[in-house]
């Protein structure tokens, strides 16, 4: 199965986004190794901090929420 990994210019993994958080936008960071960055999922929409970010948008569709993935495969607990 050919793997899709895009990362935005910041270098994270997922869409674009800004250092800077917009006022009224719900953030949260997702930090961790290979299970964070997502090493198997086969796409970006399929590691858990984007599944997690489809989650928080369901459930607060009132609410401007964004989750970003900053896993770095091959990290732990250590870095």
């Amino acid at each position: 199965a050919r793997q899709e990994t895009i990362h935005n210019a910041l270098g994270f993994r997922g869409p674009e986004t800004t250092w800077e958080k917009p006022a009224g936008r719900f953030r949260v960071v997702c930090l961790g190794g290979s299970s964070t960055y997502g090493h198997t999922p086969s796409s970006n929409a399929a590691t858990w901090p984007a599944r997690l970010e489809l989650h928080l948008r369901e459930a607060l569709p009132e609410r401007d929420v964004e989750v970003l993935n900053l896993g770095c495969s091959g990290y732990s607990t250590f870095e």
